[in-house]
Protein backbone atom coordinates (compact mmCIF):
# COMPACT_ATOMS: atom_id res chain seq x y z
CA UNK A 1 0.00 0.00 0.00
CA UNK A 2 1.23 3.17 -0.94
CA UNK A 3 1.79 6.07 1.68
CA UNK A 4 -1.09 8.24 0.83
CA UNK A 5 -3.10 5.63 0.76
CA UNK A 6 -2.02 4.65 4.32
CA UNK A 7 -2.28 7.67 5.11
CA UNK A 8 -6.18 7.99 3.82
CA UNK A 9 -6.87 5.11 5.65
CA UNK A 10 -5.20 6.22 9.33
CA UNK A 11 -7.61 9.56 8.87
CA UNK A 12 -10.54 7.56 8.36
CA UNK A 13 -9.46 5.12 11.32
CA UNK A 14 -8.62 8.25 13.20
CA UNK A 15 -12.74 10.23 12.07
CA UNK A 16 -14.23 7.41 12.33
CA UNK A 17 -12.67 6.35 16.16
CA UNK A 18 -13.87 10.60 17.10
CA UNK A 19 -16.79 10.06 15.63
CA UNK A 20 -17.92 7.67 18.24
CA UNK A 21 -16.12 8.73 20.83
CA UNK A 22 -18.45 12.30 20.02
CA UNK A 23 -21.00 9.77 20.38
CA UNK A 24 -19.88 7.83 23.29
CA UNK A 25 -19.29 11.68 25.01
CA UNK A 26 -22.82 13.01 23.66
CA UNK A 27 -24.94 9.57 25.57
CA UNK A 28 -23.06 10.18 28.69
CA UNK A 29 -24.67 13.81 28.67
CA UNK A 30 -27.71 13.08 27.69
CA UNK A 31 -27.81 10.33 30.46
CA UNK A 32 -26.27 12.76 33.29
CA UNK A 33 -28.76 15.37 32.36
CA UNK A 34 -31.49 12.90 32.02
CA UNK A 35 -30.71 11.50 35.69
CA UNK A 36 -30.21 15.45 36.81
CA UNK A 37 -33.34 16.30 35.15
CA UNK A 38 -35.20 13.64 36.73
CA UNK A 39 -33.98 14.15 40.09
CA UNK A 40 -34.48 18.07 40.25
CA UNK A 41 -38.54 16.97 39.18
CA UNK A 42 -38.31 14.84 42.09
CA UNK A 43 -36.91 17.43 44.33
CA UNK A 44 -39.63 19.57 43.19
CA UNK A 45 -42.51 16.94 44.21
CA UNK A 46 -41.43 16.75 47.23
CA UNK A 47 -41.33 20.51 47.26
CA UNK A 48 -44.68 21.54 45.96
CA UNK A 49 -46.38 18.18 48.35
CA UNK A 50 -44.89 20.39 51.25
CA UNK A 51 -46.22 23.34 50.65
CA UNK A 52 -49.50 21.74 49.80
CA UNK A 53 -49.18 20.60 53.00
CA UNK A 54 -48.66 23.63 54.68
CA UNK A 55 -51.44 25.52 53.05
CA UNK A 56 -53.62 21.97 53.85
CA UNK A 57 -53.28 22.81 57.56
CA UNK A 58 -54.05 26.54 57.69
CA UNK A 59 -56.97 25.98 55.21
CA UNK A 60 -58.71 23.09 57.69
CA UNK A 61 -57.72 24.95 60.83
CA UNK A 62 -59.17 28.24 59.33
CA UNK A 63 -62.64 26.40 58.42
CA UNK A 64 -62.63 24.47 62.27
CA UNK A 65 -62.62 28.05 63.50
CA UNK A 66 -65.43 29.04 60.99
CA UNK A 67 -67.11 26.17 62.41
CA UNK A 68 -67.09 26.85 66.25
CA UNK A 69 -69.03 29.98 65.48
CA UNK A 70 -66.53 32.28 67.22
CA UNK A 71 -67.18 35.88 67.04
CA UNK A 72 -64.03 37.16 67.02
CA UNK A 73 -60.60 36.59 64.95
CA UNK A 74 -57.08 37.03 66.26
CA UNK A 75 -53.45 35.79 66.31
CA UNK A 76 -54.01 33.40 69.03
CA UNK A 77 -56.03 31.22 67.14
CA UNK A 78 -55.03 27.94 65.55
CA UNK A 79 -55.07 29.04 62.16
CA UNK A 80 -52.48 31.38 63.01
CA UNK A 81 -50.47 29.43 64.93
CA UNK A 82 -50.18 26.94 61.97
CA UNK A 83 -46.92 29.28 61.06
CA UNK A 84 -43.97 28.58 61.81
CA UNK A 85 -40.16 29.57 62.17
CA UNK A 86 -37.95 28.21 59.34
CA UNK A 87 -37.25 24.40 60.51
CA UNK A 88 -34.30 22.23 59.33
CA UNK A 89 -35.14 19.41 57.13
CA UNK A 90 -33.39 16.59 56.33
CA UNK A 91 -32.12 18.17 52.71
CA UNK A 92 -33.19 21.38 53.34
CA UNK A 93 -35.15 23.98 55.40
CA UNK A 94 -38.92 24.60 55.10
CA UNK A 95 -41.52 27.96 57.29
CA UNK A 96 -44.12 29.04 56.91
CA UNK A 97 -45.74 32.20 58.09
CA UNK A 98 -49.88 33.66 58.13
CA UNK A 99 -51.19 36.69 57.97
CA UNK A 100 -54.64 38.42 58.78
CA UNK A 101 -54.76 40.38 54.88
CA UNK A 102 -58.18 42.21 57.46
CA UNK A 103 -55.72 43.85 59.79
CA UNK A 104 -54.55 46.87 56.89
CA UNK A 105 -56.61 48.22 54.78
CA UNK A 106 -58.40 47.09 51.77
CA UNK A 107 -57.82 49.70 48.61
CA UNK A 108 -60.41 48.21 46.93
CA UNK A 109 -63.03 50.14 49.16
CA UNK A 110 -62.30 53.19 47.47
CA UNK A 111 -64.02 51.79 44.54
CA UNK A 112 -67.67 53.96 43.35
CA UNK A 113 -66.16 56.81 44.89
CA UNK A 114 -66.90 55.37 48.70
CA UNK A 115 -66.38 58.69 50.69
CA UNK A 116 -65.89 57.03 54.27
CA UNK A 117 -62.98 54.68 52.80
CA UNK A 118 -61.48 57.22 51.32
CA UNK A 119 -62.13 59.93 55.11
CA UNK A 120 -60.79 56.41 56.68
CA UNK A 121 -57.84 55.84 54.07
CA UNK A 122 -56.47 59.55 54.65
CA UNK A 123 -56.60 59.33 58.42
CA UNK A 124 -54.46 56.32 57.99
CA UNK A 125 -51.91 57.95 55.41
CA UNK A 126 -51.34 60.73 57.66
CA UNK A 127 -50.95 58.57 60.28
CA UNK A 128 -47.92 56.46 59.27
CA UNK A 129 -46.79 59.99 57.61
CA UNK A 130 -47.23 58.55 54.06
CA UNK A 131 -47.22 60.64 50.57
CA UNK A 132 -50.96 62.91 50.72
CA UNK A 133 -51.34 62.13 47.30
CA UNK A 134 -51.68 58.23 47.85
CA UNK A 135 -55.36 58.78 48.15
CA UNK A 136 -56.28 60.78 45.23
CA UNK A 137 -54.47 58.50 42.82
CA UNK A 138 -55.22 55.29 44.37
CA UNK A 139 -58.78 56.42 43.71
CA UNK A 140 -58.42 57.43 40.45
CA UNK A 141 -56.37 53.82 39.47
CA UNK A 142 -59.22 51.96 40.97
CA UNK A 143 -61.81 53.97 39.22
CA UNK A 144 -60.22 53.77 35.83
CA UNK A 145 -58.93 49.74 35.85
CA UNK A 146 -61.27 48.52 38.53
CA UNK A 147 -60.64 46.56 41.69
CA UNK A 148 -57.33 45.16 41.65
CA UNK A 149 -56.36 41.55 42.70
CA UNK A 150 -52.53 42.18 44.02
CA UNK A 151 -51.03 45.16 45.33
CA UNK A 152 -48.60 44.77 42.56
CA UNK A 153 -51.14 45.49 40.41
CA UNK A 154 -50.25 49.11 40.87
CA UNK A 155 -47.21 49.65 38.97
CA UNK A 156 -49.57 49.48 35.75
CA UNK A 157 -51.00 52.72 37.64
CA UNK A 158 -47.91 54.74 37.96
CA UNK A 159 -46.96 53.37 40.72
CA UNK A 160 -42.81 52.97 41.77
CA UNK A 161 -41.61 49.90 43.96
CA UNK A 162 -40.89 51.92 46.91
CA UNK A 163 -44.28 53.20 46.81
CA UNK A 164 -46.11 49.72 46.70
CA UNK A 165 -43.72 48.57 49.19
CA UNK A 166 -44.85 51.44 51.75
CA UNK A 167 -48.55 51.02 50.58
CA UNK A 168 -48.33 47.03 51.29
CA UNK A 169 -47.45 47.83 54.84
CA UNK A 170 -51.17 49.63 55.26
CA UNK A 171 -52.99 48.18 52.53
CA UNK A 172 -54.10 44.87 50.48
CA UNK A 173 -56.34 44.19 48.01
CA UNK A 174 -58.87 41.88 48.45
CA UNK A 175 -62.28 40.84 46.24
CA UNK A 176 -64.63 41.81 48.61
CA UNK A 177 -65.62 45.13 50.62
CA UNK A 178 -63.90 44.21 53.97
CA UNK A 179 -63.43 45.89 57.50
CA UNK A 180 -60.25 46.55 59.24
CA UNK A 181 -60.08 43.63 62.03
CA UNK A 182 -59.23 45.38 65.29
CA UNK A 183 -57.98 42.53 66.69
CA UNK A 184 -55.16 42.03 64.20
CA UNK A 185 -54.59 45.61 62.97
CA UNK A 186 -50.97 47.39 64.03
CA UNK A 187 -50.60 49.40 67.04
CA UNK A 188 -49.85 52.57 64.22
CA UNK A 189 -53.23 51.29 62.29
CA UNK A 190 -55.58 51.33 65.58
CA UNK A 191 -54.36 55.12 66.75
CA UNK A 192 -55.31 56.19 63.02
CA UNK A 193 -58.69 54.47 62.92
CA UNK A 194 -59.81 55.93 66.13
CA UNK A 195 -58.52 59.12 65.69
CA UNK A 196 -58.86 59.28 69.18
CA UNK A 197 -55.58 58.86 71.52
CA UNK A 198 -57.78 58.31 74.53
CA UNK A 199 -59.87 55.39 73.20
CA UNK A 200 -57.18 54.21 71.01
CA UNK A 201 -54.91 53.84 73.91
CA UNK A 202 -57.80 51.86 75.90
CA UNK A 203 -58.35 49.31 73.34
CA UNK A 204 -54.68 48.35 72.90
CA UNK A 205 -54.32 48.11 76.26
CA UNK A 206 -57.37 45.69 76.77
CA UNK A 207 -56.31 44.09 73.43
CA UNK A 208 -52.06 43.28 75.10
CA UNK A 209 -54.09 42.18 78.28
CA UNK A 210 -56.12 39.46 76.79
CA UNK A 211 -54.73 39.20 73.10
CA UNK A 212 -57.80 40.25 71.82
CA UNK A 213 -61.05 42.50 72.88
CA UNK A 214 -65.24 41.00 72.32
CA UNK A 215 -67.92 43.11 71.84
CA UNK A 216 -68.73 42.94 75.40
CA UNK A 217 -64.85 44.45 76.49
CA UNK A 218 -66.07 47.44 74.16
CA UNK A 219 -69.20 47.44 75.56
CA UNK A 220 -67.71 47.47 79.16
CA UNK A 221 -64.71 49.89 78.69
CA UNK A 222 -67.99 52.55 76.70
CA UNK A 223 -65.82 52.25 73.13
CA UNK A 224 -67.70 53.05 69.88
CA UNK A 225 -65.45 51.13 67.51
CA UNK A 226 -65.04 53.34 63.95
CA UNK A 227 -67.28 52.20 60.91
CA UNK A 228 -65.38 49.92 58.40
CA UNK A 229 -63.92 48.26 61.60
CA UNK A 230 -64.59 45.07 63.25
CA UNK A 231 -63.31 41.89 65.05
CA UNK A 232 -63.41 39.57 62.76
CA UNK A 233 -61.65 38.28 59.03
CA UNK A 234 -62.52 36.56 56.13
CA UNK A 235 -59.34 36.58 54.51
CA UNK A 236 -55.72 35.46 55.29
CA UNK A 237 -52.60 34.68 53.58
CA UNK A 238 -50.54 32.08 53.77
CA UNK A 239 -47.04 31.90 52.53
CA UNK A 240 -44.55 29.11 52.08
CA UNK A 241 -40.93 28.60 51.34
CA UNK A 242 -38.96 25.18 50.90
CA UNK A 243 -35.79 24.53 49.90
CA UNK A 244 -35.45 20.84 49.25
CA UNK A 245 -32.53 19.49 47.87
CA UNK A 246 -31.83 20.94 44.35
CA UNK A 247 -35.00 22.44 44.68
CA UNK A 248 -36.25 26.15 46.23
CA UNK A 249 -39.67 27.02 46.13
CA UNK A 250 -42.10 29.13 47.46
CA UNK A 251 -46.18 30.19 47.46
CA UNK A 252 -48.07 32.52 48.68
CA UNK A 253 -52.16 31.99 48.90
CA UNK A 254 -55.10 34.36 49.32
CA UNK A 255 -57.54 32.18 51.42
CA UNK A 256 -61.22 33.52 51.94
CA UNK A 257 -63.39 31.80 54.75
CA UNK A 258 -67.48 31.90 53.35
CA UNK A 259 -70.77 30.36 54.01
CA UNK A 260 -72.69 28.59 51.75
CA UNK A 261 -75.31 26.00 51.86
CA UNK A 262 -73.04 23.46 53.18
CA UNK A 263 -71.61 25.26 55.31
CA UNK A 264 -68.76 27.34 56.21
CA UNK A 265 -66.07 26.67 53.16
CA UNK A 266 -62.49 28.34 52.75
CA UNK A 267 -61.54 28.69 48.73
CA UNK A 268 -57.91 29.52 47.25
CA UNK A 269 -58.82 33.06 45.45
CA UNK A 270 -55.38 33.04 44.33
CA UNK A 271 -51.62 31.39 44.42
CA UNK A 272 -48.73 32.56 43.13
CA UNK A 273 -46.04 29.69 43.07
CA UNK A 274 -42.07 30.38 42.69
CA UNK A 275 -39.27 27.90 41.52
CA UNK A 276 -36.11 27.92 41.17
Amino acid sequence: MKHSESGIVLVQVLVIVAFASAMALTLMTVQDQAVAFEQKSGDRLQGQALLRGAEASVVSAFRRDGQSGSDVDHYGEAWYLASQVPIDLSQGAFSVSVRDEQSRFNINNLANGNLAAKAMFARIVAAVKGDASWNDRLVAAIALGGPISDMSDLAAFGFDEAEITALTSIGCALPDTTTINLNTASDALIRALFDNPLSAGKLLAMRSRGGYVTRENLGDASLLTPAGTGLTTQFISVEANVSWSSADMSSRTLLARRTNAAGIDVQTIRRITHKE
